[in-house]
């Protein structure tokens, strides 16, 4: 099995690695692609009965880093209840996001939930419940190749939503 990239052969070596895996399988990989590397690549199978060829495109897309676009904003919650905290990032590959509060990691549980909404970029972390001792500086790092960003915001709970004492009546 050979590899081509348009009509150069691309040699094995520490850029171009050849791998055979399970169920004769071969696979190129081609490490520090460059931009202007896109095109297309073949790959060459010869033995005594004959000979085939498959090509494929390569597309290269640059890496970009996360860039925080609506950054974590400063939020008041009642002890019970609800609170919803929510950033905008773009990157690409798609970053990854770490949440912390008070410099702990925060794990999605019953009462954290964690939502990403491609269309718009958007994080968002839901608490429910008991939100007491769940106060002080909340923050992400979103990561990926390219790098990694962050933002903070302060989320305090406080006082308790409103309740109805007695179930009001039907007039």
């Amino acid at each position: 099995v050979q590899w081509f990239f348009g009509d150069l052969h691309l040699a094995p070596s520490e850029r171009f690695i050849y791998e055979t895996k399970e169920d004769n399988v071969h696979v190129l990989t081609i490490k520090n692609v460059k931009k202007d590397e896109a095109g297309m690549c073949t790959v060459k199978a010869k033995n005594s009965q004959g000979e085939m060829s498959a090509s494929a495109r390569l597309k290269v897309t640059p890496v970009k880093p996360p860039k925080i676009t609506k950054p974590l904003e400063d939020k008041v919650a009642p002890e019970e209840g609800t609170v919803k905290l929510d950033v905008s990032v773009t990157g690409f590959p798609t970053p990854t996001l770490i949440w912390y509060l008070n410099g702990e990691e925060i794990v999605e549980s019953e009462n954290i939930t964690f939502e990403y909404i491609k269309k718009t970029n958007s994080y968002i972390m839901t608490m429910t419940g008991d939100l007491r001792g769940k106060d002080g500086k909340v923050k992400i790092i979103a990561k990926n190749n390219g790098g990694e960003a962050s933002c903070e915001a302060e989320l305090t709970i406080k006082g308790r939503a409103p309740t109805f004492v007695e179930k009001p009546m039907k007039c």
